[in-house]
């Protein structure tokens, strides 16, 4: 079992991460979600830290951190999705369009997911 100081340090470090990010403070945001993370894994932190690092250009290590996400979360479409973005930005579309299929069938109403899918199917030459 985690001890309760473990995941206070975690939670106190996502929030941090949590702000930074909405204040557009990547660095500050991905330092605080790995510190998170060292606590205690968490499928969110791991997400956003993915998420960070895709918007910073860093799309191979995206990947690591969004696959993590997508195998821990119980509803993982979002993780799935940014992986898939992640993955088509170091180029590998066929890996990017199973996780776009994935995602939408964890849930068939997410837009954006169908939608870059749509764009993919159709531009196969």
């Amino acid at each position: 079992m985690i001890a309760d100081s473990e995941l206070e340090a975690a939670s106190e470090r996502y929030q941090k991460g949590r702000a930074a990010m909405e204040s557009g403070e990547l660095r500050g945001a991905v330092e605080h979600f790995r510190a998170s993370i060292r606590h205690h894994p968490h499928f969110k932190a791991l997400e956003l830290l993915g998420e960070c690092l895709l918007k910073q250009g860093n799309a191979a290590e995206a990947v690591i951190y969004l696959s993590s996400a997508a195998g821990l979360g119980n509803r993982a479409s979002r993780a799935l999705f940014l992986l898939a973005q992640a993955l088509l930005q170091i180029g590998d579309r066929d890996a990017a369009v199973s996780k776009l299929r994935q995602a939408l069938s964890a849930n068939s109403d997410y837009r954006a997911a169908r939608e870059l899918l749509k764009t993919l199917e159709s531009s196969v030459s």
